[in-house]
């Protein structure tokens, strides 16, 4: 049904609105309640039409367009809304509905019934408008909507200064749009500025501009911290004459661009923004978030001279009011003269007496939001809820966003604590901005929500400006008057969007992949928690969730109190201390293939702890507690301490820097996972100021497990004793030593000052009595005053507790071997294993046979040790190493009686031979055996074991060639099963 107040005609809309009027002048109106108010066509209210109606409906092709005349007044913003409808409970727009200065939609009634309720429906699928059409201060152009149910899948535009609010039960903006009138910069407007430091003065302190000007320097005549050093600046100068006043202008812009090189700059003159004035030109195109569609974004920096040089100044916006920051997407140079040649022209000079005359200056940081924020940001964080240019969205029950844009604001807060919903489809674009977000169904997705970075100039500019006047005549009889700008800049075209307050609830699972820049507050209640990764192309508004808590007020323990899994494929920042999970209370998992920072150290406790991602604990500690920790492929930096506890311990493929000392404990398995995925760790560069500080600390030797390709690089400074403390077994010089007993692959010694007992090394052992404890390394490697030798080749800043041995299969001195000169020295603690051949100690050998094998370098290339016994020292000969697989190790059964085994291999002169035995292959250990009279050789030569011994001296002379060896053992209901080994006997004379 229609109401009887619907216009057909110009003619009668306008005698409408003036009986209307007359009569709300005269007299009281009656208020007749209608059931449904409908437009039809195009329809003008002016601006005073009441409607009174439980239906509103402006249907498709028509158009409700007003002309509002209040202000904001006393009774608040929404004073300035049209407002003139009755016990309306449905609003309905399927057409264009249009006003100056903004709509108020809920459910009131007549001034002779003051009272406002909730409408039950607003129901929007078309567009309102509600950006202010003329230049007036009160008129902001915004829009307030108080319903049920809101459901808006339409465009709604309100001013740039407007404000937008909506409360409702249910709100649905499911592929609906809020946009600011011209988003981005579509029109000129002010920048946003916080953080400003600025002035002005009476005299520029005896400066002298022919000192100071140059064509590529230019300082200004403040003192420190504000004076501006443009030691790389362009000089963009422009020259005016008035011949009628024998007077020529001189105007100048000294710039230095440091922003991103997608920034250029350029430099006008003109009078476009003031008398004598000059501006400066930054332009950079960026990518629009809401459409993806790229767009040239300028910022302006005007400086009227005459302003900068006059008496009167005054601040505005928190600057002096000389300069004036402007940003817009077009151009403003419409009638300006732009200057492309730069330098001084050929004889020109700046006076070099010395100029007193009046400056100013500012240091100005931009964000990319359109209004003034130096009394908002960071100092008064309650002040951005009164932003203008803002959005605030309120749904007590349900809130949808799938599909949704909105653009363009200063501010957006959102509140559904109740259930919020997302498919990730939505962008929010918004300098600033506060959620409260919820879901009751155990699952809460936060994508797209916020768009990461905002279009909109984000840096600081600096600038001193001053102007003066040269009375005395040149040769033509001309004064000159000076016009000069230092300006300096340090900009990008975009911000990154920040979160005031971010408040999320889920009794189960949140998953982030928005880039979140926490200022005040995060909460994050719930169990599990995901930072996932967006892949480039699929229009994310962010490439990864992150967290970044940029508050020293925020800590990640209080901030997430339920959470026991934690999943980072993504960045979480922290300024405090990041404790993930207590002992008392550990996180069940914690999973990080991304980022994790904090500069005040990170402790991790879980059950099982997985990370491949960059962990960075600033210049604090870093700790990992778990049953069972995986740290590969990844980084951890920590400028204080290093320590890992667990029973299993898997660390590979990782960098690792720390500055104190690195402490690993496992229990029952400690693996790089092999040579193909090793380690890089430095150890003790923050040990400054510690007289004994801890370097590798291995507490107690795990049940299995080596480090064999990881490197060690330990750091002693000036000043510093560092006591390295090792659990490994000491089984000898023996390659046994290397397996299963948390050997390492390289360890550099790097000891930064030259006197050994301030700046030095101390390896210590675990054990107590006279049991002795080892560290092998396949490589040692002394660097700086570590090579430090005394005349018995001694390591001068190397010490040894009792009892505590380094075995190494090779040992570099400025990348020269000294293996076989270190051997038994420093006390001998130190001992070479020459029959190790390891990842970090090898060379490959083509032996004469074409088999390529790895021997032991430093003993292949000696020029002193025969190893085989063939008569030709080492490094000449073709197969200097007698090698395992020329053993030719074999067992055949005979039947001298009693029936017995021969057991028979090669061996080589001067070696000594060694047999074993066991009588299970996969289990138990193996047995010396003793139990043969003879060995034989040759022609059946047998030599007496008397004394019942597993060994015996090869029997050839030396120099010789190899030859066979064998024993009977006698076959027994056991059976056995045999190994033997054969150790060369070298010889080499003392260094």
């Amino acid at each position: 049904m229609e109401s009887n107040c619907r216009s057909t005609s110009t003619a009668r809309r306008l005698n409408w609105r003036w009986l209307l009027v007359f009569a709300f002048l005269l007299a009281r109106p009656v208020w007749a309640q209608q059931d449904t108010y409908s437009t039809q066509g195009t329809v003008y209210t002016g601006s005073g039409i009441q409607i009174a109606a439980t239906n509103f409906l402006n249907d498709s092709g028509n158009t409700f367009s007003v002309n509002f005349t209040n202000y904001v007044g006393l009774n608040g913003w929404q004073s300035s809304l049209y407002h003139g409808w009755y016990y309306t409970k449905n609003f309905t727009n399927n057409g264009e509905m249009d006003c100056n200065s903004g709509f108020y939609f809920n459910l009131q009634y007549p001034p002779s019934l003051p009272k406002e309720y909730m409408a039950s429906t607003f129901y929007n699928s078309a567009n309102i408008n509600c950006a202010a059409n003329f230049t007036n201060f009160f008129y902001y152009g915004g829009i307030e909507v108080w319903a049920s149910n809101i459901i808006n899948s339409g465009t709604i535009t309100i001013g740039q200064d407007g404000l937008g609010r909506f409360l409702g039960k249910n709100v649905d903006f499911s592929d609906g749009h809020i946009t600011i009138d011209s988003p981005f910069l579509a029109s000129a407007s002010s920048a946003g500025i916080f953080g400003t430091l600025a002035g002005f003065g009476l005299n520029t302190n005896a400066w002298s501009p022919g000192f100071s000007l140059a064509t590529n320097y230019a300082y200004s005549s403040l003192p420190n911290p504000y004076i501006l050093n443009l030691n790389n600046s362009t000089a963009y100068l422009y020259f005016v004459t008035n011949n009628a006043a024998s007077n020529i202008i001189v105007r100048a812009v000294f710039l230095n661009n440091l922003s991103s090189n997608s920034v250029a700059a350029n430099v006008y003159y003109g009078n476009n923004f003031g008398n004598g004035a000059a501006y400066v030109e930054w332009a950079a195109s960026y990518l629009n978030p809401t459409d993806g569609s790229m767009v040239t974004n300028y910022l302006y920096l005007n400086n009227d001279y005459s302003l900068g040089a006059s008496t009167n100044i005054f601040f505005f916006n928190g600057i002096p009011d000389n300069f004036t920051f402007l940003r817009s997407s077009t151009p403003l140079t419409n009638g300006l003269t732009q200057v492309t040649t730069t330098g001084f022209p050929a004889g020109f000079t700046y006076p070099f007496n010395s100029i007193s005359n009046r400056y100013s200056y500012v240091n100005a940081n931009l964000t990319s939001s359109t209004v003034d924020t130096n009394t908002t940001y960071p100092y008064d964080f309650r002040q951005l809820t009164n932003l203008l240019g803002r959005i605030e969205i309120t749904a007590t029950n349900s809130l949808t966003l799938s599909g949704s844009t909105i653009q363009g604001m200063n501010y957006t807060r959102l509140n559904s604590t109740n259930q919020y919903n997302n498919d990730g489809s939505s962008t929010i674009a918004t300098t600033y901005a506060d959620a409260y977000l919820g879901s009751t169904n155990n699952n809460l997705s936060i994508s797209n929500l916020f768009a990461n970075l905002i279009p909109g100039w984000n840096g600081s500019v600096q600038a001193w400006s001053t102007d003066w006047t040269n009375d005395t005549p040149d040769a033509n009889g001309y004064t000159y008057e000076y016009k000069v700008m230092l300006v300096q800049s340090s900009l990008i075209p975009f911000n990154e969007s920040q979160q005031q307050d971010f408040v999320l609830y889920s009794s189960n699972n949140v998953i982030v992949s928005d880039k979140l820049n926490i200022m005040r507050k995060l909460s994050i209640n719930c169990t599990n928690l995901l930072l996932t990764i967006n892949p480039p192309g699929n229009g994310a508004a962010s490439f990864q969730g992150e967290l970044n808590l940029n508050n020293s007020s925020l800590y990640w323990a209080s901030c997430l109190p339920r959470l026991r899994v934690l999943t980072n494929n993504g960045a979480i920042r922290c300024l405090n201390l990041s404790q993930f999970g207590v002992t008392a209370l550990p996180y069940l998992e914690f999973i990080n293939s991304g980022i994790v920072s904090s500069s005040s150290g990170i402790n991790i406790v879980a059950n099982d702890v997985a990370s491949g991602g960059k962990i960075n604990a600033g210049t604090q500690n870093f700790l990992v507690q778990a049953q069972t920790a995986a740290l590969t492929n990844g980084s951890i930096m920590a400028n204080g301490t290093f320590s890992s506890t667990s029973s299993s311990l898997i660390i590979g493929g990782n960098y690792i820097s720390n500055g104190l000392s690195l402490t690993l404990t496992a229990t029952n398995l400690l693996t790089d996972t092999g040579v193909t995925n090793g380690n890089i760790w430095v150890v003790g560069a923050g040990n400054s100021g510690i007289s004994t500080p801890n370097g590798i600390v291995l507490p107690l030797l795990p049940a299995a497990g080596d480090l064999l390709g990881t490197t060690v690089t330990n750091i002693a400074v000036v000043g510093t004793k560092v006591v390295d403390t090792w659990s490994g077994h000491d089984y000898g010089a023996v390659p046994a030593g290397f397996i299963n007993n948390a050997a390492l692959g390289q360890l550099i010694l790097d000891a930064k000052g030259s006197n050994p007992k301030t700046c030095c090394f101390q390896f210590n052992r675990t054990a107590t009595g006279n049991v002795t404890n080892a560290l092998y390394v396949d490589c040692l490697q002394l660097a700086d005053y570590s090579t430090n030798q005394d005349t018995s080749y001694n390591v001068t800043n190397l010490y040894f507790n009792t009892n505590m041995v380094i075995y190494y299969a090779q040992a570099l001195r400025n990348g020269v071997s000294i293996a076989e000169k270190l051997d038994h020295k420093n006390g001998d603690h130190l001992r070479w294993v020459p029959s190790y051949a390891g990842y970090f100690s090898s060379t490959n050998i083509v032996y004469p046979a074409g088999v390529t094998n790895a021997v032991n370098a430093a003993l292949a290339l000696a020029t002193d040790i025969d190893s085989d016994g063939d008569g030709i020292y080492n490094y000449y000969d073709s197969s200097p190493v007698f090698l395992a697989a020329q053993v030719n190790f074999t067992i055949t059964l005979t039947n001298l009686p009693p029936k017995s085994v021969r057991v028979q291999w090669v061996t080589v002169p001067n070696g000594t031979n060694y047999i074993y035995y066991r009588t299970n292959l996969l289990a138990g250990t193996w047995l010396p055996l003793t139990n043969f009279n003879n060995f034989y050789y040759g022609a059946n030569v047998a030599v007496p074991n008397s004394t019942h011994v597993n060994w015996f001296a090869s029997p050839q002379p030396t120099p010789g060639s190899a030859t066979n060896v064998w024993i009977f053992d006698v076959i027994t209901n056991t059976p056995h099963f045999y190994q033997v080994m054969v150790q060369t006997w070298l010889t080499y004379p003392n260094p």
